[in-house]
């Protein structure tokens, strides 16, 4: 049995489509098991993010995500991460991070030529 799903329902649901919301992807580097080093990657990668939403979106919309960036950044537990990327997804409805194992590669092995 297939129910239906009442598609109208979340249409009309009253959301935005245009929220503005951050996404922010820090790929694991070894300077972030230092704790300055954690929150030197953590600060560029959150002054960036306020860089562009501060460009796509008017201030009175963009300054509570920001807020709810850093206050979500400021909770951020260096030791928790064991050498795991992190993801970080925050929009003015709800926020969420994740840790996963993903490194980039080293510069030397990325495109290796065999003669």
């Amino acid at each position: 049995m297939n129910p239906e799903i009442n598609k109208s329902a979340f249409e009309e649901s009253g959301i935005p489509e245009d929220l503005p919301f951050i996404s922010i992807i820090i790929p694991f580097e070894p300077k972030m098991n230092n704790p300055a080093g954690f929150d030197s990657v953590i600060m560029e990668a959150a002054a960036k993010s306020e860089k562009e939403l501060m460009q796509n979106y008017p201030e009175s919309e963009a300054a509570p995500v920001i807020q709810k960036m850093y206050d979500v950044l400021n909770n951020l537990d260096p030791k928790k991460h064991k050498s795991q990327s992190i993801g970080i997804f925050i929009s003015p409805l709800m926020d969420k991070v994740y840790y996963f194992n993903y490194q980039t590669p080293p510069e030397e092995t990325k495109y290796k030529t065999v003669n």
